[in-house]
């Protein structure tokens, strides 16, 4: 599910991916990369109903690479392991 917000994401050109969680926080720090962030991450409108709802959730954010770049990292990676 994460995987396909991410390529939706991308889709639409946008550069990171904000969660919030109350209870799944570490399930996305381990599997889907997320890295825990503040509430000044939040954009504005989004920030003013997060200090309203008083829920006390993490905010969680992934910084997204382009598909190129991806590609271009698994090229790497590949051409550095077959050196080895």
């Amino acid at each position: 599910m994460i995987q396909f917000i991410e390529n939706k994401a991308r889709e639409l050109g946008l550069n990171e991916l904000i969660t919030l969680s109350t209870q799944a926080f570490t399930y996305f720090q381990s599997k889907g990369g997320f890295a825990e962030g503040t509430p000044d991450d939040l954009p504005p409108t989004r920030r003013e109903k997060y200090d309203q709802s008083g829920r006390n959730s993490k905010v969680l954010v992934k910084k997204l690479k382009s598909e190129s770049s991806r590609v271009e990292g698994v090229s790497e990676r590949r051409r550095a392991a077959s050196q080895h």
